[in-house]
């Protein structure tokens, strides 16, 4: 293999592919090559388990967090270890810590957040604060009196909110609401009912009998991403996931794939439709994104 080109290596086509296949690239900080999965360069967004200056007590391995001091972001080696080494995080990547609903961006210094949450700040007297100042609200301060959560499609889950709740709630405007949250889920073609937006985001349940929900965070528009979820460990203690892939077609419309079930030390994939269920998309016009 040393004297054959790489044009003269047989082609990997796009049937074959596969989220853990890998390819050479040179770490130019490190003066190192080094390989990268496919899964890292069709990310579009990262999960980090929090945003804190002390790290989380509690980690599984491969869980990230961000640390507000170092601005760096480290990964957990073992089960509550993390490791000593950071990475400096990506300009052109979503950070996404879910239990905070809440999606970050690098702006080259620093972690900001685009959508609340525990990011870095700096506090103003109201007199001092000019029309680029950033208002941040604290929940206890919030009075949701006389909003009303509504269930618009009267399942026993109670799967889906309705569009006023989530406009009024979240500050955006719903886009696409599945009509059918309790059933399996197949590929198929999202149209959204406006373009009229410069960031999504993805609200999705964990399976169809669960109510148990996630935020993809806020995407810019036009990006393709990927939602999952961890199902366990399968016998000899290798993780099982579930994930789908979304990709932009247009302003109006997304393509959503079968929900892929696969093994992490298996090559074979299987389907399980009725998890990772999209229930809906809010658009926002954040004027972050062109």
């Amino acid at each position: 293999m040393a004297n054959i080109k790489i044009s003269e290596l047989n082609e990997l086509t796009k049937s074959q592919r596969a989220y853990d296949d890998y390819l050479a690239i040179v770490d130019s900080s490190a003066n190192e090559t080094k390989k990268i999965s496919l899964e890292n360069i069709m990310q579009n967004n990262i999960q980090l388990l929090a945003v804190t200056d002390t790290a989380p007590s509690e980690c599984n391995i491969g869980d990230k967090y961000y640390n507000t001091e170092t601005g760096l972001i480290y990964t957990a080696i073992e089960e509550d270890t993390w490791g000593t080494v950071g990475e400096t995080p990506i300009t052109d990547i979503l950070y996404i810590v879910l239990e905070e609903r809440t999606s970050y961006t690098y702006d080259g210094t620093d972690l900001v957040s685009v959508g609340g949450g525990a990011g870095s700040s700096v506090v103003v007297e109201p007199e001092e604060a000019t029309e680029d100042t950033k208002l941040i609200i604290e929940e206890e301060d919030l009075d949701f009196t006389g909003l009303e959560i509504s269930n618009e499609y009267n399942n026993a889950n109670n799967m889906a909110y309705s569009c006023d709740y989530v406009n009024k709630a979240f500050g955006g405007t719903i886009l696409w609401t599945n009509p059918n949250p309790t059933d399996d889920f197949s590929n198929q073609t999202i149209t959204l009912n406006s373009s009229d937006y410069d960031a999504y985001e993805l609200i999705y349940a964990r399976s169809k009998s669960q109510n148990i929900r996630y935020s993809t965070g806020r995407i810019p528009k036009g990006s393709s991403f990927n939602i999952f979820v961890f199902a366990g460990e399968e016998s000899g203690g290798y993780l099982s996931y579930r994930y789908r892939n979304l990709n932009y077609v247009s302003d109006t419309s997304l393509s959503v794939s079968n929900c892929i079930q696969k093994i992490v030390n298996e090559t074979t994939t299987g389907t399980a439709n009725g998890v990772c269920i999209p229930l809906y998309i809010i658009g926002y016009k954040t004027g972050l994104f062109r």
